[in-house]
């Protein structure tokens, strides 16, 4: 293990490397260090340092002769000998007597070989020489002390060259005479010797130790050295550090001389310094100055490494203790003479070279040091402009670093020299902590500049940019952001910023009013929207393009807080997003019909509500002119507020209840400002009686000249004549139906109101097309859903002076079914069918945008009227619908799972055939299987179903049931299955429960009520098809579904039994659901199509048909329609 004191370590570095190295040891920053021995002189260590980053280093420490020699790499800035070096050194020396380092032996070159097993320490080799000394009288002796048995040997005989500090070897053989002295020595190749050792020769002249010091030589040679030995029997010379345990080596065998062996055998003595200096003399020029290394005539150096100095007067050789390497030293002699006038630049050159510690200055400098404990971060906001035009001018911070006052660039060097008057500067910068800082920067949406882009900008000072935003003016917005709020956050972390005058953005807020002017037109209304910067300009600046180009930046959902706009270059008007939305909102609704960049915003009556929108809207505060009638129609349309109560004429026969009163008024509002709508209220509110109230009247004021025009289904005609016939008999009715009505069509002119049935229409349509009718009402108008349909076609193109539609139902399925009818009562108000699809359907549907469904919802609320039993009748409690899922076991899962492969075969196989819309008897046959399978496997009349007798949803229903009726709750359970509710009657009558049942099959259906309704039995089983209507079961207040159905409104219609009017306990829904099968997919479609319905009319869909299409069996068998 290489052992090494702090002394030695610290004599490697400079002091504030091994300070700030020192401090990250003692903080622990180091992490695990490891350790490969290579020789006994030689180790490698491997370590981890944690600043702002994490650091490795890789570092070669060797024993010389003359101390420790460390080459340290580091992944940081710095690279090499840094502190993150120092720190992993002083930890392996903190923790070498306990840590057990991993020992590798490498593999090196022969030579490396040699000198690891050869090799001593320089005390070692003292303490030997000093022995020998001591027990040896004479020189002879010496020399042949070790070969007392060898009669020749090898001298090595040091020979100068004409190259200062270079030493030629040459050897000879030699040995001592009988009678004393030495035999004339005979001079031998370093290449013979070592083909000698090569192909194992031996030689009385050579031990082992001798060919070490051979194969060294032989190592330590260049490559042109080793061609002239090799080649022309030249001498090797001392180099390196093998040239320095080649001379060691020699140096011990007391046959090592100076130029001959006549003057006695060298001898390794003890380190000394080597003091340069600087020599001044005079030339016809000045003063002038030289760096010297001293010397006499009896010395002079060996450059090998560590570099040596021969003392011929003692036979003596010295390694030179100096911090300049063997290549330095040689320099040394080859140093420049510095004139008078430059030895100032070359006395601050030599410090800024990190040189001042190894050869001193030629001036006398104070040299301060400042360490890193003192840092400010500094940022200039400034604007670059680029004076060539080749690079677009930015804003940008200009950043710099305090040292103690001293202002640094960030691309200056890490340790960093500066000249003042009286002395120099040293700056150990700390690049973790400057890397904190920087952090606070990229943090705040900064982004560095590659340096040396902008000729005006020093190559060593850094920029950063603020991050590109993804919207136009986001940018900005980031700068805004810093400006007001981010940069004083920064100043109290510690920044010193600074405003360059070259840098100019100012933002600009509006006054707070706004004004609106209003001109109207026959049946066009024009908006000018006008903002003042401040009080004192009374110039106005128009809003509308501002908003309009807002519209091609940014979608509704993404609009920022506050919205920049740029008025002239660097200067930018602020608009807060709670005062631009409600107009944004109202520039996306009409964006087909505005052109952008208008002044002026020109509507159609259909958007009179835009004004009252605005007028209302708190965040906006804005000033009016110009004509506000279309304001006072726009109030009446968003609430009804200052509608006129409309009065019911006297020929009316019955009384309207209050919201039939308004129903009617909201009619006659329609009528009076040439608007259509949708009386859309709930299935039995009335709508009927409403609209033969406002046929009245409009007979009675004697505006109504031609008939009426009611379209309805074939099942509704009579119903129609009949509440006629009770409501208003002074109205004359005909019913243009059956295969005579032909007969009639001349007198059309005679009745007021006109009935026919939707597929009647186009048959009668060359008739039809010729009258304008009044009014043109539709009732159940979702049979115009399908705007391709000949009858949706022919139906539109109609004339009349008013349309009214009726419906609970306006959308069943998608939003295309409300642009049908509103595309009837009013076309173009929801724009052209391709563009209403890309405005509000695919972002509704597809992506579920809830801002776009708001803005739909708004733009129709003033023209489709909608009252829900849940408004208009305050008695009539809430209802609460709670899903129960459960899991199959495993028995009964497989059984689904066979059955549902099995089927999936059948079902492509019919396909295949006949084809998706011909299979509907196959794939209902599989639906039915499957959702047996759900409800109870004994449902199945196959074979391997009798086998399974567990049933997970009977298992929940018997765990619910005795807890709701210890409650004390009366429960309805429905299924479609008769043979389900016979499994479970048994399930209750082994539970003691009471109960009592309807299905198709009661005779007695009275009676089995009466038991319910009278409290006899706590549970009702019910079949849907037999109870699902007709009843009223208000005594209960749990609904279960123990199987769902595909469309929502016949599961309604059977909850409504218990939720109806007379109801005075909250109801609560049960639908118990198997996880994983086709029912969940039943609830998912159930969901879809109320959800769809919920966001524009908040109510439930239809529950007209009772068949599934082709497009619901593909959904809830996952059936892929092929061309």
């Amino acid at each position: 293990m290489l052992r090494f004191s702090k002394n030695e370590l610290k004599n490697e570095f400079d002091a504030g490397a091994y300070s700030r190295g020192n401090s990250y040891f003692n903080q622990g920053r180091v992490g695990k260090v490891k350790c490969n021995v290579e020789s006994k002189n030689s180790m490698t260590l491997s370590g981890e340092v944690a600043g702002s980053y994490k650091y490795n280093q890789n570092i070669l420490v060797e024993r010389e002769s003359w101390g420790i020699d460390i080459e340290g790499d580091c992944s940081c800035p710095v690279s090499y000998n840094c502190k993150h070096v120092v720190a992993v050194l002083l930890e392996y020396l903190d923790n070498l007597p306990k840590e057990n380092f991993n020992r590798q032996a490498s593999t090196q070159f022969k030579a490396n070989d040699v000198a690891k097993r050869v090799a001593k320490t320089y005390d070692s080799e003292i303490r030997i020489d000093d022995w020998f000394s001591q027990v040896s009288a004479e020189n002879q002796k010496e020399v042949g002390h070790a070969l007392v048995n060898q009669r020749k040997w090898i001298a090595y005989v040091l020979l100068p060259t004409s190259t200062q500090g270079e030493i030629e070897v040459e050897l000879q053989m030699s040995g001592f005479k009988v009678k004393g002295g030495y035999l004339k020595p005979k001079l031998l190749s370093l290449n013979g010797q070592m083909q000698d050792i090569r192909y194992g020769y031996q030689s009385d002249t050579r031990n082992p130790i001798d060919n070490d010091i051979i194969r060294l030589l032989d190592s330590s040679q260049t490559s042109n050295n080793r061609f002239g030995y090799q080649y022309h029997s030249y001498n090797p010379t001392l180099q390196g550090e093998l040239g320095w345990q080649a001379l060691v080596k020699m140096l011990n065998t007391r046959r090592c001389f100076w130029r001959s062996m006549d003057n006695g055998y060298l001898s390794l003595s003890s380190k000394v310094p080597i003091d340069l200096h600087w020599m001044q003399s005079s030339s016809k020029d000045g003063k002038i100055h030289q760096l010297k290394i001293p010397s006499n005539d009896d010395t002079s150096l060996i450059f090998t490494q560590p570099v040596c100095q021969i003392d011929r007067s003692k036979n003596e050789i010295h390694p030179i203790q100096s911090r300049l390497t063997a290549n330095q030293l040689k320099q040394v002699f080859d140093a420049p003479i510095v004139a008078d006038k430059d030895l100032e630049d070359f006395n601050f050159n030599l410090v800024k070279s990190g040189l001042d510690n190894r050869i001193p200055l030629p001036l006398k400098t104070e040299i301060k040091n400042i360490e890193s404990t003192d840092i400010i971060p500094k940022a200039i906001i400034s604007r670059i402009i680029d004076p060539l035009d080749i690079h677009p001018a930015i804003n940008c911070l200009k950043l710099s670093f305090l040292y103690s006052g001293n202002e640094i660039q960030l691309l200056d060097d890490e340790e960093l020299v500066i000249k003042n008057e009286d002395h120099i500067l040293r700056i150990n910068r700390d690049l973790e902590k400057e890397s904190v800082f920087l952090e606070d920067l990229i943090e705040n949406n900064f982004e560095f500049c590659p340096p040396g882009i902008y000729e005006s900008v020093p190559p060593t000072q850094m920029l950063a940019k603020m991050k590109k935003g993804i919207a136009p003016t986001e940018t900005i917005a980031r700068w805004k952001q810093f400006l007001e709020t981010d940069r004083f956050d920064l100043e109290k972390k510690g920044w010193q910023i600074e405003v360059s005058p070259s840098f100019h953005l100012d933002f600009i807020h509006p006054l707070d009013e706004w004004e609106i002017d209003i001109e109207q037109e026959n049946d066009w209304f024009s908006l000018k929207f006008d903002i003042r910067l401040n009080e004192s300009d009374e110039s106005k600046l128009p809003l509308l393009p501002i908003i309009s180009e807002l519209l091609t930046q940014y979608d509704l959902e993404s609009i920022p807080e506050e919205v920049l706009f740029e008025h002239k270059p660097g200067q930018y008007i602020v608009l807060p997003k709670q005062k631009i939305m409600p107009i944004l909102e109202l520039m996306y609704e009409l964006f087909d019909s505005v052109p952008m960049g208008n002044e002026v915003l020109k509507l159609s009556r259909f958007d009179a509500l835009v004004v009252d929108k605005l007028a209302n809207d708190e965040a906006l505060n804005i000033q009016w002119s110009g004509d506000l009638r279309i304001k006072e129609l726009a109030k009446k349309l968003a609430d009804f507020k200052g509608i006129k109560q409309a009065i019911p004429a006297k020929a009316f026969k019955g009384e309207l209840r209050d919201y039939q009163l308004n129903g009617l008024s909201w009619l006659q509002f329609l009528r009076e400002f040439k608007f259509n709508g949708i009386l859309a209220d709930d299935m039995g509110l009335g709508k009927t009686v409403q609209t033969l109230a406002h046929i009245q009247k409009e007979k009675i004021s004697r505006r109504m000249k031609t008939p009426c025009l009611i379209v309805a289904p074939t099942s509704l005609m009579s119903n129609w004549k009949r509440e006629a016939a009770n409501f208003t008999p002074h109205l004359k009715v005909l019913i243009s139906q059956g295969n005579d009505r032909h007969k009639n069509w001349d007198e059309f002119e005679k009745y007021d109101i006109i009935l026919s049935t939707y597929p009647l229409i186009m048959r009668d349509f060359d008739i039809l097309s010729k009258i304008e009718f009044y009014i043109i009402v539709l009732d159940e108008a979702q049979n115009i859903k399908n705007a391709k349909s000949k009858t949706s076609r022919g139906i539109k193109a109609l004339k009349s002076q008013h349309k009214l539609a009726l419906t609970g139902t306006p959308m069943e399925n998608h939003l295309g079914e409300l642009w049908s009818v509103y595309d009837f009562l009013m076309p173009g108000f929801l724009g052209n069918y391709s563009s209403f699809n890309s405005k509000y359907r695919n972002p509704i549907e597809k992506d579920n945008n809830p801002l776009v469904s708001k803005i739909l919802s708004k733009r129709v609320k003033p023209f489709l009227l909608r009252r829900t039993k849940q408004v208009v009748a305050d008695e009539l409690p809430p209802k609460t619908e709670i899903i129960k899922t459960v899991s199959f076991e495993p028995a009964q899962s497989l059984l689904y799972e066979t059955i549902r492969l099995s089927m999936e075969k059948k079902i492509q196989q019919a396909i295949a055939t006949k084809g998706l819309n011909r299979s509907h008897i196959t794939i209902l046959d599989a639906l039915l299987k499957l959702r047996q399978v759900c409800c109870d496997p004994q449902l199945v009349k196959l074979e391997k179903a009798r086998t399974v007798k567990q049933s997970a949803k009977m298992d929940l229903l018997m765990t619910l049931l005795p807890e709701m009726v210890e409650e004390g709750r009366k429960i309805l359970i429905f299924s479609q299955f008769t043979s389900m509710l016979s499994i479970i009657e048994k399930a209750i009558i082994k539970e003691k429960i009471s109960y009592t049942k309807l299905t198709g099959s009661t005779r007695k259906r009275d009676e089995v009520i009466e038991e319910f309704t009278s409290g006899k039995a706590d549970i009702f089983l019910i079949s849907l098809k037999a109870g699902g209507v007709g009843l009223n079961l208000t005594e209960a207040d749990t609904v279960i579904h123990y199987d769902p159905w595909w469309n929502p409104a016949v599961e309604n219609q059977a909850s409504d039994r218990a939720h109806r009017i007379g109801q005075d306990k909250p109801v609560f829904v049960y639908k118990l659901i198997v996880e994983n099968t086709l029912e969940e997919k039943i609830l998912e479609m159930q969901a879809k199509k109320q959800a769809l319905a919920d966001g524009i009319y908040g109510d439930k869909i239809s529950s007209d048909s009772s068949k599934l299409n082709a497009e619901d069996l593909q959904e809830l068998l996952g059936i892929t329609k092929k061309n």
